[in-house]
């Protein structure tokens, strides 16, 4: 048999017959260029991969934007951006005591379901928890928000301690415990909205 040139045969001496590549794998086959052949097992159809080596450049070259992007993002904070980080703390752990107090008063009264109060007195613990976790991450990067920190971490401090006091006592049913660990935070909410005023 006459080989026609340019048209590919089989060792049998066959011409190869192309597949039509349907769908996705068309498009795949556009997107990678002309390369050498792999079979598709799963749909029984042959197309083209390119040669990587581009491709590893390219990810490379991500790899390294983001590793650039990562110790920017990892470097202390500016003064203006950790001054904010502190009001950001003191407000939510404001917010924690000041609805945690108002939920004990209504469990006091009878205004207030137990599931309602367990769930208000976890999510404030876990507020608290996150405010102390988030002021002591980053070093103050002057001495007088060195300061600043140094007045609301005991704040946040006894904070923890109040909340977690009233959560105790109403898993009790302890209704003495419950009545002084409210009165407790109320002096303290107002200790807190004073640190705020005071350093906006």
């Amino acid at each position: 048999m006459a080989l026609q040139r340019g048209v590919p045969f089989t060792g049998a001496g066959l011409p190869v017959v192309p597949r039509v590549i349907p769908g996705r794998l068309a498009l795949r086959a556009l997107l990678l260029g002309h390369g050498r052949r792999l079979p598709n097992r799963a749909a029984g159809y042959t197309f083209p991969v390119a040669r990587r080596k581009w491709l590893l450049v390219v990810l490379a070259l991500l790899l390294a934007g983001w590793a650039g992007m990562a110790v920017l993002s990892s470097g202390p904070p500016s003064p203006t951006d950790y001054h904010t980080q502190v009001m950001q703390v003191a407000q939510g752990a404001l917010g924690a005591v000041r609805t945690m107090r108002l939920t004990g008063q209504a469990d006091l009264d009878g205004r207030a379901v137990s599931d309602y109060v367990s769930t208000v007195f976890e999510d404030g613990l876990t507020d608290l928890s996150d405010a102390q976790r988030r002021l002591a991450g980053d070093p103050p990067p002057t001495a007088e928000l060195a300061r600043l920190r140094d007045e609301l971490a005991p704040l946040l401090a006894d904070a923890g301690h109040r909340a977690g006091d009233l959560a105790a006592a109403a898993e009790r049913d302890d209704r003495q415990a419950v009545r002084a660990a409210v009165d407790a935070l109320g002096p303290l909410g107002d200790r807190l909205d004073d640190f705020m005023t005071r350093n906006r």
